[in-house]
Order: structure tokens, then sequence, then C-alpha cells
């Protein structure tokens, strides 16, 4: 007798995984769009960041390149040039005008060998046209020896020069044993004076833009993380360089602020810590202009293939009556 074989089984097809639509991470967004042409140039800029430019936020955090440092330079540079050439018109109209009056009262001094002396009389004082109080006292004959015996505040004995610091409220003595030949009087200060108000302007330039610009990209730094904060706060696509060229685009109305100020003579109480307020205000402004739907997370899409449901297993056939299966 031959054992009973079962007819083939249904052949099922592979079953196939649900599709589930998962948006991706924030970080696999899609990718900002490549940099265009620039719509704004730095001069442009300058001018248009105090009046809240949508264009300009664009146009800076998608089209400029690098973080914005050669605009920072540039801004700086004419900020200060600006302060500088003020300071050097009234500097040198106080030597022209005011300062031969000051130092109408300088005596001839001479030092020979570490020893003052002096033709005039002495003790010999020079006073605060102003005020008239004692601003120095010349005595080579020992009957001012310190500071303490005069109010003023430079004391010229034989051998030593004194000052005193009302700040610190102390006094300094420097020993001129070692000066070997110097003559001073009233005209060759007139002349020092004159010659450093022409030399004022690039002597104190210089240092100002540099270090001014090291101090305003360490604020940039800081100033592109909170960028980056406020990114993720209005959900903008921003890497950090570009959060950065928005940083210091955002602190461009308060150095602007500051200069006019400068020159102006005008003084704003607590202006520090309200050119921040302002600054990070325009840099809020800033990130939130370059919210772009585009950019955001692709929406939710509903499933392409219906969701895998396993047939109904079916049971073989039952022999015949009769028939034993084996």
């Amino acid at each position: 007798m031959t054992a009973y074989t079962p007819p083939p089984g249904q052949q099922f097809p592979p079953p196939q995984m649900p599709y589930v639509s998962v948006p991706p991470p924030y970080g696999s967004a899609p990718p900002m769009p490549p940099p265009g042409p620039r719509q704004y140039g730095k001069l442009a800029a300058m001018v248009l960041a105090p009046f809240v430019s949508r264009g300009l936020y664009r146009d800076v955090a998608r089209n400029w390149g690098g973080i914005a440092a050669l605009y920072l330079f540039l801004l700086l540079a004419i900020t200060w040039a600006a302060t500088m050439v003020r300071l050097h018109v009234g500097f040198t109209a106080f030597a022209r005008d005011e300062f031969p009056k000051l130092a109408d009262d300088i005596p001839p001094i001479t030092i020979k060998d570490g020893v003052v002396s002096s033709p005039v009389e002495q003790p010999y004082e020079i006073k605060d046209k102003q005020t008239g109080k004692v601003f120095a006292v010349l005595d080579t004959t020992g009957t001012v020896n310190t500071l303490d015996d005069t109010p003023a505040m430079i004391l010229l004995t034989q051998n030593k020069l004194h000052s005193r610091d009302h700040n610190a409220n102390q006094t300094k003595s420097y020993d001129l044993s070692q000066i070997k030949n110097f003559y001073l009087d009233k005209q060759k200060v007139i002349g020092w004076m004159n010659a450093s108000s022409k030399v004022l302007f690039p002597i104190l330039y210089v240092p100002a833009l540099l270090g001014s610009f090291a101090l305003r990209l360490i604020q940039a730094l800081i100033y592109g993380g909170i960028a980056m904060a406020f990114a993720s706060m209005f959900q903008v696509r921003l890497t950090y360089a570009a959060a950065m060229r928005l940083a210091i685009i955002a602190v461009t109305p308060v150095i602007l602020l500051d200069t006019i100020f400068s020159l102006t003579g005008v003084n704003i109480p607590f202006w520090t810590l309200l050119g921040i307020v302002i600054a990070l205000v325009y840099l809020a402004i800033a990130v939130r202009a370059n919210h772009d739907p585009a950019w955001m997370q692709p929406p939710m899409q509903p499933p392409t293939h219906p969701p895998y449901m396993p047939p109904q297993m079916q049971q073989p056939p039952m022999p015949p009556p009769g028939r034993p299966a084996f």
C-alpha cells in the first residue's frame, strides 16, 4: 500500500515589511541651498544694518562667505578713523591755543649729573589757572622735601621727582642721579606738545583698530552661539559661520551708535548693557528673518504599500474514507 501524499501546499509570497513614513532627524533635513550671488555689498550692509532689512539678513546668511571678518575690519576702520579725526582736531586745537597758557609758568630747569637747578626763586609753585590749586612745586633748597609738605601733584627737588596718585592714594619717587644732561623750559614743552599732536593719529589709530577688532571677533564667537540657540528656537537652519555673520551684522548698529555718541560727546547711562540688549534684539530678528518652510523637515507621508497581512494557513485535505494514512 502506498503512502498518502498530500497535495502540494499553496505557495505564499515572501512577507513584506510594512512601509512606515518616519521624518528624518533635524540634522539630516534637506541642506541649505547653495550660496548665490551677493545682493548687498559691505558698504550697503553698513547702511542697511540699523534698519532691520530682512533681505540683508537672508543675503548675509545664505550668500556671504566666511565669518564676515573683512566686513567687521572695514566697519571698525571707518568708525575708528572718524573717532581719531575728532580726537586729533581737538588735541591739535588744545596744543595750539590752550596749552601755551598752561605752560607759561614752567621755569627753566637744568639737570646736570643728576642735580637739578633753576634760576627762579624757590620754592616755586605752578598753579592751576582755573581752580587756583597748586599743581607742581620746584624746590632745590630743601624747604619742601616730600609731598607730605605740599598739596601739589608733582614735586621736583634737587635730585628726585615725586608724584602723587590720588586714585591709588600713594606717592612715587624717581631718582634723577642717572640723568647726565637735560634742559627744560616752556618753549621746549610747547614744542613737544605740538609734535605730539602731529603723530597722535597714527600712534593711537592702529592699536585701537587691532584691539577692537580682536574683541569684536570674540564677541562674534559668543553671539554666534546665541544665534544658533535662536535658530533652534525659531526652527531655522544655520551653519555656525552664518550665525557669526549675522552676529556681526547685529552689532553693527551698536558700533555705529557708539561712534556717533563719541563724536557728539553724548553720554548714555548704562550704555554697555543697553548696547548688548540692542545687539541681541537685532540678532533675534536677523535669525528669524531666515525662517523658510522649505528648509523644514518633510511632512509625514501616507504609506505607499498596504500593510502586510499574512494569509490564513490552509489545512491539507483529509484522506478519503477507508484509506489509512501512513
